[in-house]
């Protein structure tokens, strides 16, 4: 949800009437958001597979998550 909420802030962030490379701007701009987010999230969740405490570890970090 909080993607979809950056992409609206991108998007209304344009013109009034924004044509096509305004809509590409405004996804690169979500993007760039987005993208350093999800692959810390990946990380931690990686990390917690793979951990001296698995699967423990990793239960704990998806329900931390909720």
């Amino acid at each position: 949800m909080l993607d979809g909420a950056d992409l609206a802030r991108a998007i209304v962030a344009s013109p009034e009437s924004p044509d096509v490379d305004d809509l590409d701007a405004a996804v690169r701009v979500h993007e760039n958001v987005m993208l350093p987010r999800s692959a810390q999230a990946a990380a931690d969740a990686i990390a917690s597979a793979i951990a001296s405490d698995a699967p423990a570890g990793l239960l704990a970090h998806l329900e931390f998550q909720r």
